[in-house]
């Protein structure tokens, strides 16, 4: 039997990890969780060097795109590469050993199969990949994994795997920032700077918008908000199975189907605590009270529009948002050590286009660079427009 392919991507600290586990809890379903990112990442520096050379330097992290003409341009690469870019042989036996590592955090099963990856072309790496996880379980009718800030890469896997379907795991910006800075208390080496966070979590809301003019159709995306899933996962997982055309067999996060990669009970990653086993819709709200001003003001300067078009309502109006307390904010976490950033490193320039990106959002007719620089593409433009500004 033949899996039909899946993927599961979503910001970190945005719910994913609980949606592929409640996937894999079904008996006709595997999704590993996160080994396969060294592999898309090698994806876009081939995809780069083939359509765009010197745009973004190989191994580089996932960009937000915003505001750069060389990450946007890597980011079209990829989204525009077909699976016969090849892979480059050089580079293998680095690619072989990072997967292997990364595969060792959660899914230490896969790990050697996944370091001997065969092919000449990114396609056949990814056809492999997505192989090894099916071989996994093979009675699954559902194959596939689960990689945080990945959006990127699901036009190119859909070219590569027919009939892959993919879940967009989506949460309100601001719980994300806060459950990013709260891993400082436990794991400072893990926390990344909030504001490429929050454009991280904008550019997945742009691509959103942009997946169905490259070739994805509707019906094979499922767009699945942290938030309802944890106040409803009998609902979130008749969706879901609905979604995948596989039979409901009841409530897929129940604290008893829920285990993670080794086989033991899965309980919420959570940066404020251990939580209880299962979904826990206490966790949904709990950035209330923990952000702090400054911080606030920042998100919704970034996400205000996107939050609205997403149905997450702003606390703040735009010119608070677009005031000096974002701008303080900005500064100071450009001050900051973080583990992982792709910020301009200039607040007030940041701080200047950003609030500009309103005039770009209202304007009848931006300048096609504008439109590049604020909103990554005319698409996502055109549907917070559509959300947001009155007709």
């Amino acid at each position: 039997m033949r899996a039909r392919p899946v993927v599961v991507v979503g910001p970190a600290r945005s719910g994913t990890t609980l949606v592929a586990r409640m996937l894999d809890a079904h008996p006709r379903v595997t999704v590993a969780c996160d080994p396969l990112l060294p592999l898309l990442r090698a994806v876009r520096d081939a995809a780069v060097a083939d359509a765009a050379p010197g745009a973004l330097g190989p191994d580089a992290p996932f960009q937000d795109c915003y505001f750069q003409p060389g990450p946007h341009a890597a980011l079209v690469a990829l989204l525009a590469a077909r699976p016969g870019v090849r892979a480059p042989r050089e580079r293998r036996g680095a690619l072989s050993s990072t997967m292997a590592a990364r595969a060792r955090h959660e899914e230490p099963a896969l790990a050697v199969p996944l370091s001997r990856l065969e092919g000449d072309t990114c396609g056949e790496l990814v056809r492999a990949a997505f192989g090894v996880i099916a071989a996994g379980a093979p009675r699954a009718e559902v194959a596939g994994t689960k990689e945080v800030w990945a959006i990127d890469a699901v036009p190119f896997l859909a070219r590569c795997l027919p009939g892959l379907r993919a879940v967009v795991v989506r949460r309100d910006p601001r719980a994300i920032v806060v459950s990013n800075l709260g891993m400082g208390a436990t794991d400072p080496g893990q926390v990344g700077h909030p504001f490429s966070v929050a454009r991280h979590w904008r550019k997945q809301e742009a691509l959103l918008a942009e997946l169905g003019h490259r070739g994805l159709a509707p019906e094979d995306v499922h767009v699945v908000r942290d938030e309802d899933v944890v106040a409803d996962s009998e609902g979130a997982s008749r969706a879901l199975t609905a979604f995948l055309e596989i039979d409901h067999v009841g409530d897929l996060a129940h604290p008893e189907r829920l285990r993670d990669g080794a086989g033991r009970p899965w309980r919420a990653n959570s940066s404020f605590g251990r939580p209880g086993a299962g979904a826990r819709p206490e966790l949904a709200e709990g950035w209330r009270g923990r952000i702090d001003a400054a911080d606030l003001a920042a998100v919704e300067l970034i996400a205000g529009p996107e939050m609205r078009a997403a149905g997450y309502a702003p606390d703040l109006d735009d010119e608070r948002a677009m005031g000096p307390e974002s701008l303080a904010a900005l500064t100071a976490a450009h001050a900051g050590e973080w583990s992982w950033r792709s910020d301009l490193g200039r607040p007030e320039r940041e701080h200047r286009l950003e609030t500009r990106r309103r005039s770009v959002l209202d304007d009848d007719e931006p300048a096609p660079d504008a439109v590049r620089d604020h909103f990554l593409f005319e698409s996502a433009r055109a549907a917070v427009r559509a959300a947001v500004v009155p007709s």
